[in-house]
C-alpha cells in the first residue's frame, strides 16, 4: 500500500518518533519534522523503517522523504534515521531529496548519529530547506559515541548527489568521546559490502577520535568520489574532503581526511583534498 504523511511535526516520540516496519508499496513523507525524539533498545531515535517480511514475500519498500527535517533526536543507534532491511535482506529504497536536513541527533554507545544503514540503499539528493538554519546543509551537527557521527554504513549502497546549483554537506559531524577514543569515521563509516557514490560533495569540518575524520572505509567497501558532469556554479570546487580532524593523536597514525582499511577501495577525483591536524598523515 503507499502512504502519504503531509505537514505534520512530531515532537518528544518515545520507542522512535516514527515507525515504518512493513509495506509493500511506497511511504512518502513530505514536509515533515521529527524532532526530539527517543529510541529505546535497537530503535532510531527520529525515523526507525524495517522492512519486516516473514512469509517469504521479499517486496520492496520505498521510502520517500521530502522538505523534511529530522533533528535533536537520540538513541543507542541511528539518532536520525535508522534503516534495516529485515530478515533475509528484503529490500528497502530510501530517497531523500528537496531540502531534507538532518542535524543535532545523536547515537550513544554504537553508530550513526545522523543515519544508520544496513541493507538498506539510499540516495540523498542536494536542496535547500527554507524554513532551516543552515538548510543548505543537509547532514550536520550530528554526534555518535561510537563511529559514524554523520553516517554509518553496513552492506548497503549509498548515493549522496549534489548538483550544478548546490554541493551535497557532510559537516561537522562528531564520532566519538574521551571514554571512546577509537571511533573512527566522523563524516562517513563504512564497512562490510557497501558502496559509496559522492558527486559534488562537500565533506568539511568533521571529526572522528581515531581514523578518518572525514571518511573511513573497511571490509570490501568501494567509495567514489567525484564532480558532476556538468561541473557546479557554486564554488571553485565542486567536490571537497576539508578541514577535517583526527582528534586522538595518541597512537601517531590515525588521518583527519580519511582512512581506508581492509580491502576497501577509496577513489578521490578531481575533489579539492585537504589533511588536517593529524600526527602522521597517510
Amino acid at each position: 500500500a503507499d502512504v502519504l504523511i503531509d505537514s505534520i511535526s512530531l515532537i518528544n516520540g518515545e520507542d522512535s518518533g516514527l515507525k515504518i516496519l512493513k509495506n509493500d508499496g511506497t511511504v512518502t513523507l513530505n514536509r515533515v519534522v521529527i524532532a526530539s525524539s527517543t529510541g529505546t533498545g535497537s530503535q532510531a531515535g527520529g525515523l526507525h523503517v524495517q522492512n519486516w517480511q516473514t512469509t517469504g514475500d521479499n517486496s520492496q519498500l520505498n521510502v520517500v522523504i521530502k522538505d523534511s527535517i529530522l533533528k535533536q533526536n537520540n538513541a543507542v543507534l541511528g539518532g536520525g534515521i535508522k534503516c534495516t532491511g529485515g530478515f533475509g535482506d528484503v529490500p528497502v529504497s530510501f530517497q531523500l531529496s528537496e531540502g531534507t536536513v538532518i542535524h543535532e541527533n545523536q547515537s550513544e554507545n554504537f553508530g550513526g548519529g545522523g543515519i544508520y544503514l544496513s541493507a538498506c540503499d539510499m540516495t540523498f539528493m542536494a536542496g535547500v530547506n527554507h524554513s532551516e538554519n543552515n538548510g543548505d546543509l543537509e547532514i550536520y551537527n550530528n554526534t555518535s559515541t561510537g563511529s559514524g557521527g554523520g553516517f554509518f554504513i553496513q552492506d548497503a549502497e549509498l548515493m549522496l548527489l549534489g548538483d550544478e546549483m548546490s554541493a551535497f554537506d557532510i559537516a561537522n559531524n562528531v564520532s566519538g568521546d574521551l571514554q571512546n577514543n577509537t571511533a573512527s569515521g566522523g563524516g562517513l563509516f563504512a564497512v562490510g559490502t557497501a558502496e559509496v557514490t559522492l558527486t559534488n560533495s562537500h565533506i568539511r569540518s568533521n571529526k572522528a577520535q581515531k581514523y578518518g575524520g572525514g571518511i573511513y572505509a573497511t571490509g570490501t567497501v568501494q567509495v567514489l568520489m567525484d564532480i558532476d558532469a556538468n561541473g557546479c556554479q557554486y564554488d571553485d570546487h565542486c567536490s571537497q574532503l576539508s578541514g577535517n580532524q583526527q582528534l586522538n593523536q595518541s597512537g601517531g597514525d590515525g588521518v583527519g581526511a580519511l582512512a581506508a582499511g581492509g580491502d576497501a577501495t577509496v577513489q578521490i577525483k578531481r575533489s579539492l583534498t585537504q589533511i588536517k591536524d593529524t600526527y602522521n598523515c597517510g
